[in-house]
């Protein structure tokens, strides 16, 4: 393994490495048109590689090209843009004739190091101190030893991607064959049946205390339900699922202990036993199909109708459900697809 306390180590100014310009684009989200494409918007968000949405062509602003590194002021975000992008306000970009992938995914982790200094009030990075900014890589020849940066990450890489190949196919055998969902036999039940619904505790948008770690669910039909993660006390548990009663109905696994906002219900295993990831999953898929369409602003979810809700699982002989065929399934359809990743 490449060892980085072997490098000599250099302090260079951010604009000796980098040209640095504002975006090509810079869109207000109001102002973007058209129907969804394949160009990533790239926002200070410091989720999903800074991507909000995809767009299609924005005939009057132009694209920035791909392979640069993209940082939104004041939030200090930084990511690597692969491909042709546009951005929303306040985005930077760093270009290097050198950069690929794997120098960026080097030197980013670094870039945020010197960004901690910077912050919302009043002191964020804005393009001339980012400039001034000083950053420390491992040189060759008092200069930025790229060839090492790339090979270094490449190395993490291989090794990485060797480690989650062998655990997934030796996870792929041990799991056998799974009896397929067409043979097995299927019974309908009320959520009340195995499920307690409850609601849950709000912890309101104005109490809220940004950058902890306890993840807050939403009613949000996206990226699991979950808004953000506070410093705020967790008020539920864990091992659930939950359900929005507030429009559609969007179903969701919590497997860790969080907080909410009104309108999310929980459900809770009657029997007290836990529910487990793949169990939940399998168990919020069923819910999905047996709610598609029916519930919205005019008709909410609403509690009493969790309750009454009918939903189909697979039965043991005694027509009681099939937890540990659920379990299986799951386990052997995430199993496959991590393979196809893999491929």
């Amino acid at each position: 393994m490449m060892k980085l306390e072997n490098c000599r180590w250099k302090e260079f100014w951010l604009s000796d490495v980098f040209d640095i310009d504002a975006t090509s684009s810079s869109i207000d989200k109001k102002k973007l048109n058209g129907k969804p494409g394949h160009y990533p918007y790239v926002t200070r968000t410091d989720k999903n590689n800074g991507y909000e949405l995809f767009v299609g062509i924005q005939s009057k602003y132009c694209t920035d090209e791909g392979n640069v590194i993209t940082i939104g002021l004041d939030t200090q975000t930084v990511f690597f843009q692969n491909s042709e992008f546009y951005t929303g306000q306040n985005i930077q970009v760093l270009r290097n004739q050198q950069l690929n992938k794997y120098i960026a995914l080097f030197i980013i982790p670094l870039l945020k190091i010197q960004l901690r200094k910077f912050n919302w009030g009043g002191n964020g990075a804005t393009l001339g101190r980012l400039r001034r900014l000083k950053v420390v890589l491992p040189t060759i020849n008092n200069a930025p030893d790229y060839e090492f940066m790339e090979e270094y990450m490449r190395e993490i890489e291989r090794k990485q991607k060797e480690r989650y190949r062998n655990y997934i196919q030796s996870k792929i055998k041990e799991m056998g064959s799974v009896e397929s969902l067409e043979t097995k036999k299927w019974t309908e039940f009320f959520i009340s049946d195995l499920f307690v619904v409850e609601g849950t505790e709000t912890t309101h948008p104005s109490k809220l205390i940004p950058c902890g770690n306890n993840p807050r669910i939403t009613c949000s039909a996206t990226n699991n339900g979950l808004d953000d993660f506070y410093k705020n006390p967790i008020t539920e548990s864990g091992d659930v699922l939950t359900i929005d009663s507030a429009t559609i109905g969007f179903v969701s696994y919590q497997e860790n202990d969080f907080l909410a906002t009104d309108h999310v219900e929980k459900l809770i295993r009657k029997t007290g036993e836990p529910l487990g990831r793949y169990v939940g999953l399998f168990i919020k898929m069923c819910i999905d199909k047996s709610c598609s369409g029916k519930y919205g602003y005019g008709y909410k979810f609403a509690q009493k109708r969790i309750e009454r809700q009918i939903v189909k699982l697979p039965v043991n002989s005694d027509n009681t459900p099939d937890y540990a065929f659920m379990e299986t399934y799951m386990r052997r359809k995430e199993y496959e697809i991590l393979e196809k990743y893999l491929k």
